[in-house]
This record gives structure tokens, C-alpha cells and sequence, in this order.
């Protein structure tokens, strides 16, 4: 899967979400409605402690979960 064919989820038990998705030259971030621009390396700043976190499973802090889905 390459990075414009997948979003990627974080999301805790108690819905808060951010959606990350890659567009042209910088990636997405959305949360509650509202959108941002993102670098690679802000992009990774908040995915990277969620896998770090994990050691295998999806949970992360008090049920949080990181998805990749295919667009």
C-alpha cells in the first residue's frame, strides 16, 4: 500500500479521532471537523509514540487504537 492509498485512524474509546491522509506534496490532519497541512516528519510525530506505545496490539493508553484502512 503506498502512502496516498491509505488514511490512517487514531481514535480513544471515547471517539475523540484524528484522520491522517496523504494529498499531493503534504499530508492531512483532521479533528473534529477541522483541517490541517502536515509534514512527513509532524505526520510521523504522531503516529510514531501510538507504535512505539503499542508492543503488538492496537490498543494504546486507556484504549486508544491506531487504523490504516486502504482508501
Amino acid at each position: 500500500m503506498k502512502n496516498n492509498e491509505c488514511v490512517i485512524i487514531l481514535q480513544t474509546k471515547s471517539g475523540w479521532k484524528q484522520i491522517y491522509r496523504k494529498e499531493k506534496d503534504y499530508w492531512i490532519q483532521e479533528t473534529n471537523g477541522v483541517i490541517r497541512k502536515m509534514t512527513p516528519e509532524q505526520l510521523l510525530s504522531h503516529v510514531l509514540p501510538v507504535i512505539a506505545w503499542n508492543k503488538g496490539g492496537i490498543n494504546y493508553r486507556q484504549g486508544s487504537k491506531l487504523i490504516v484502512n486502504k482508501k
